[in-house]
């Protein structure tokens, strides 16, 4: 993958969010009214509650996971980016099983339904961002190939003026 992958806009950063969001919400709404009995709807509502935490907790557990390392002058090494992870996730549970528990109605439902979500979202990101990097590595090839033969027209057709 070339440089590109890294090249991407406020607006793309949001949609890929949203698409990730939207999609997990599809899969797992269905998965969760069955595994707890419950209809879809009422799972989807808790999945919403959930991406919506996962979100902000992200930017916040983000901004504050960078501001440590850079105090400490240390680099998002493999060993860095593990701790950012369980960090992460283990901060996303703490914040989520109460809000599921409330949800559910039960403690350990509201447990179970988060650990449920955790196992999920972990093969669930890496297919996710598979995904999205080779449709977007096509895509951008195929524009860039549109305009470099938009360009080689537009050039042609001057030399013919010419």
């Amino acid at each position: 993958m070339d440089n590109s992958a890294y090249d991407k806009s406020a607006t793309e950063r949001i949609f890929y969010s949203v698409l990730y969001e939207v999609l997990a919400i599809v899969l797992t709404a269905p998965v969760m009214a069955l595994a707890f009995n419950r209809s879809v709807l009422e799972m989807g509502g808790l999945s919403i509650i959930v991406s919506t935490y996962a979100m902000l907790w992200n930017v916040v557990f983000n901004y504050f996971f960078d501001k440590f390392l850079q105090k400490r002058n240390l680099e998002k090494d493999t060993k860095m980016r593990v701790w950012h992870g369980i960090g992460f996730e283990v901060g996303l549970l703490i914040l989520t099983v109460p809000i599921a528990a409330l949800y559910l109605g039960d403690l350990k439902e509201g447990f179970l339904a988060e650990v449920g979500l955790l196992i999920f979202f972990f093969p669930y990101t890496i297919i996710y961002s598979w995904c999205y990097d080779h449709i977007r590595e096509w895509v951008v090839n195929k524009k860039q190939a549109k305009l470099s033969q938009q360009s080689q027209q537009k050039a042609s057709k001057k030399t013919e003026i010419e």
